[in-house]
């Protein structure tokens, strides 16, 4: 071996003394790499609950969107549907006599009492099929243990007798479900001028014994997620003007 080479491994000896632990990491090193690692974890596990809440989310709003956009279309047919007395053939019901069988009314409490009736030629019959004949039909809120609010529809034929048939807290519950986890119904009616009303009684001669013009319907779901709000706007095809001796 030249004097060369040996000068070239002892300079080499030399270094590796005066460096210790080059093959190695540091304390600080690791510690430092492991926050890294931490704060990338973090990261990337928060961005991932975010997209599954997220997901979830969306889901549940597609179901709430699905079951209120069938319930409000129920309603809206059998509001398109209204059937009610008009002049000359109506009379304001004397102080003796039976309530009009076909009157419109409805009142949206907050809870449980908010319901609406009126007369619609889009009865169900028994079993489902197409729509036939005149129906006295209610929308009304029930309150379940599993569910919670719900809204329920009752549909019934007029009596023979052409009694008008009045809501009986006794039979709640015993109808078909529209729409569940409901938060708030409402039902806002207008009069010809375009003036609001929460509740209506075409009965009363507050109201003139005049029907609205139009319903406005709105329905909001009690999400886990959030609340989910919809609502619509139907313009009834027939309604009675005020009469002009009530005014």
């Amino acid at each position: 071996m030249s004097s060369y080479e040996t000068d070239e491994i002892q300079a080499a000896r030399t270094c590796c003394r005066g460096r210790p632990g080059v093959a190695g990491f540091t304390l600080a090193e690791i510690l430092v790499a492991i926050s890294i690692f931490a704060v990338l974890v973090s990261i990337v596990l928060g961005a991932l609950t975010f997209m599954l809440s997220k997901a979830a989310s969306i889901k549940e709003g597609l179901t709430a969107y699905e079951e209120v956009r069938v319930c409000l279309d129920r309603i809206s047919t059998d509001l398109n549907c209204l059937y009610v007395s008009v002049e000359p053939g109506y009379q304001p019901p004397g102080i003796d006599d039976d309530p009009d069988p076909y009157r419109f009314f409805c009142e949206t409490p907050r809870g449980e009492g908010a319901r609406i009736e009126f007369t619609a030629f889009s009865h169900l019959p028994l079993g489902g099929g197409v729509p036939s004949g005149m129906g006295h039909i209610m929308y009304y809120l029930h309150k379940t243990g599993q569910d919670g609010l719900v809204l329920m529809r009752r549909d019934t034929t007029p009596a023979t007798d052409d009694k008008a048939e009045r809501f009986d807290d006794s039979q709640r519950g015993g109808d078909p479900i529209l729409c569940r986890h409901i938060k708030t119904f409402s039902v806002i009616c207008f009069d010809e001028e375009g003036s609001e009303f929460e509740s209506w009684d075409s009965d009363s001669g507050d109201f003139s014994y005049a029907t609205p013009v139009a319903v406005r319907v709105r329905i909001e779901i009690d999400g886990d997620q959030a609340g989910y709000p919809f609502e619509t706007t139907i313009s009834l095809p027939v309604f009675r003007k005020k009469v002009p001796d009530a005014l």
